[in-house]
């Protein structure tokens, strides 16, 4: 999470889902899976997500018939290393 500090100051919510996060991170989880993990809405997530780390999480909802042709998808970073950034971050899709 970059320069921000995820000490004991960070709110439960946001520090157990940062850590269902990172013991994760090399499964396929997205935003209900992490909140159904911390026991709170998906938009509980997003908001302590963004009040405490400025960061707001988005997210791409596909049909199911693309399920299956889903290849890789990534946020892209680079637009939050602009002069004046958006809170928002690219989220990409590759289907084949």
């Amino acid at each position: 999470m970059g320069g921000h500090n995820l000490g004991r100051n960070m709110p439960p919510i946001l520090r157990d889902a940062v850590a269902f996060i990172q013991e994760n991170a090399d499964a396929d989880i997205g935003l209900e899976d992490i909140a159904a993990a911390v026991n709170v809405s998906p938009r509980s997530v997003q908001y302590a997500f963004r009040r405490n780390l400025g960061l707001r999480i988005d997210h791409m909802w596909i049909t199911d018939p693309l399920v299956p042709r889903s290849v890789k998808s990534w946020i892209d970073i680079e637009p939050r290393r602009w002069e004046r950034p958006s809170d928002h971050a690219p989220v990409i899709a590759e289907f084949s």
